[in-house]
């Protein structure tokens, strides 16, 4: 599997990444043709207001033409009314072409990011991944919707004065050109500086991102832990850090501005001198030198912008690389072209010779596990922290991968088989119980938002929630936070039961569901698994061995590896079994 993001950002060359945004701009090129002719006639415009400078003064001031002062005002005032109303147009299209193109951006890496296996979350910090989305996106954004505009804008301004400078003198133009050719140089030595800076500063704030990230989620425990300065000065570091980069970048744009003006200024000595000598010597007229020095001043800016604008599109670029790299990582659980959709579940699930390792880990996860559960089975799996129970009950929904061996249900490789229909017959519920920002009747029904009140009303009663719900001021419209944390641990633990009361799937998967929870909502919880699991294939994973004792099938694992199988009695009568010394651990049996 060939992942870029494992790679180096710098791998995308600045023709790729014009090409893909580029290939981003096709929906909207129909907007971008309307644009560029209203941009072509803001230019021509600037270019007659720039002209003008001629007719004022040879026939105004100096022939003292009344016919030239009765109408050229009109026509001046209407060639800014004429630039004013392209350049909305103009302004308008190229942004909505920006805009779409970043929703667009925003939606792919979404989508991208939603596709990715549990070892990728694992890889990389929520707030590192977030930053992908919001902060370079919005360099993105920066990069086609505003220096888009300036950069097209301003090539555009140029070409139009250029051609005017040539058609009012043109020996002086070629005089000038050798000026316009230095002014560049600065734009190309800074801008591979600046492209090295801001891939460093948007890396510093991929960094900040997940420290803020971790310290909003996690404040309880700082300040119980009285972290706050430790984690202040953690934060203060990466902030310290990040100026120094950014003043090292701000100094190469305003030096490369400086230089351009420096250039510049030379550049108009030079030619009053010699563009002086010719008025002064009959060659050419006062009106004709004047509009000319118009001309080219007004050229000096979008050159000067340009510079400007190719800060911004280092920005955009760098930015572009970090998404890139994002889109083009090849998820790990992949469909196979040939795969089918899988059977109902109807007769058993088999491990056989399943071993996983993470890939940034040498040393395998789980080894050698063999494991057959038959339908309507309960398969407990119990253990030592770290002995690998949550990694493989997280294979079967194909959360992850084996690396060797094979996991079937009824027969058929999973690997053959539509993420869809598998996980459409699993149904999970967790220890760390995820719920999102909405109402309780939203995330009861999750997948599912066609189901009627009446039967979430019902799956909520079989959960034991009812009565907590029916409590709350908007009962089942009440919102529940982030994360649910309005609600207890216990109401949270069943509203995820209800919710997979609701999915109705005829695989379950209960991953230390009651585990955090106190006594009296364990007691409640577990009353709702209890009702939940009959004539289901359940997988359980417990610390607390009195929700297993009753699993058709105990497998004890240790160090990756099931080293006991059998029910509760079988394991508490084997002789120096890891179950009868967890076991007598957890009832304080000596």
């Amino acid at each position: 599997m060939n992942n870029k993001l494992d790679g180096n950002v710098s791998n995308y060359q600045d023709k790729e990444i014009l090409n893909r945004l580029y290939g981003y701009t096709r929906p909207y090129v129909r907007y971008w043709v309307v644009a560029v002719f209203f941009m072509i006639a803001a230019s021509g415009l600037t270019s007659a207001q720039a002209y003008l400078i001629k007719p004022a003064l040879d026939e105004i001031f100096i022939e003292k033409n009344e016919l030239y002062f009765r109408y050229l005002p009109f026509v001046i005032i209407t060639v800014f009314l004429l630039k004013g109303v392209t350049r909305f147009f103009y302004e308008y299209y190229l942004e909505r072409v920006g805009n779409s193109m970043v929703r667009d951006f925003r939606q792919a890496i979404f989508d991208s990011l939603l596709r990715q296996s549990i070892s990728f979350f694992h890889r990389h910090s929520t707030g590192e991944l977030m930053s992908r989305i919001l902060t370079d996106v919005a360099l993105i954004q920066g990069a086609i919707s505003s220096a888009a505009v300036g950069l097209i804008k301003d090539v555009f301004q140029v070409v139009g004065l250029v051609g005017l400078i040539f058609y009012l003198d043109w020996r002086l133009a070629i005089f000038c050109s050798g000026f316009l050719a230095v002014a560049f140089l600065p734009v190309v030595f800074f801008s591979h500086i600046h492209r090295r800076l801001n891939t460093q500063i948007q890396e510093k704030f991929g960094v900040l991102s997940s420290i803020m990230h971790d310290s909003l989620t996690g404040y309880q425990i700082i300040q119980a832990f009285a972290m706050e300065k430790y984690e202040s000065s953690r934060f203060s570091l990466v902030l310290r850090e990040l100026f120094r980069v950014q003043v090292s970048d701000i100094k190469a744009v305003k030096l490369s501005s400086s230089v351009m003006e420096f250039v510049g200024g030379i550049g108009i000595v030079a030619i009053i001198v010699y563009g002086g000598s010719r008025v002064m010597q009959g060659e050419s007229s006062a009106g004709t030198f004047f509009s000319f020095l118009t001309a080219l001043v007004m050229t000096y800016e979008p050159i000067k912008g340009i510079t400007r604008i190719n800060s911004m599109v280092q920005r955009g670029f760098s930015a572009a690389s970090r998404v890139f790299w994002v889109l083009d990582y090849q998820p790990e659980i992949r469909e196979a072209t040939t795969a089918e959709t899988l059977p109902v579940f109807c007769q058993e699930i088999c491990f056989r010779g399943v071993e996983f390792r993470y890939p940034e880990t040498e040393q395998p996860i789980l080894r050698e596990i063999d494991l057959t559960l038959k339908k309507g089975q309960i398969l407990a799996l119990v253990g030592y922290s770290g002995s690998g129970k949550s990694t493989l009950v997280n294979l079967l929904p194909r959360f992850m991968d084996p690396n060797k061996g094979s996991i079937t249900i009824d027969g058929v490789d999973l690997k053959n088989v539509t993420l869809q229909s598998l996980r459409s017959q699993i149904a999970v519920v967790t220890q760390n119980t995820v719920l999102f920002d909405d109402t309780i009747r939203n995330n009861i029904a999750y997948g599912q938002p066609e189901r009627p009140l009446e039967e979430i009303v019902e799956v909520a009663k079989q959960a034991n929630a009812l009565e907590f719900i029916e409590a709350l001021p908007n009962g089942f419209d009440t919102m529940i936070g982030e994360s649910g944390v309005r609600l207890s641990g216990g109401q949270r633990q069943r509203l995820a039961i209800a919710r997979a009361f609701l999915k109705n799937a005829p695989i379950l998967i209960l991953d230390e569901a009651t585990s955090s929870l106190d006594t009296i909502s364990e007691r409640a919880v577990q009353d709702a698994i209890d009702y939940l699991i009959k004539g289901r294939t359940v997988l359980v994973v417990a610390h607390r061995l009195t929700t297993v004792e009753r699993a058709d099938i105990i497998a004890v694992l240790d160090g990756g590896q099931i080293v006991e199988k059998g029910s509760h009695a079988e394991l508490v009568a084997l002789e120096g079994s890891v179950y009868g010394k967890l076991h007598r651990l957890q009832h304080n049996i000596p």
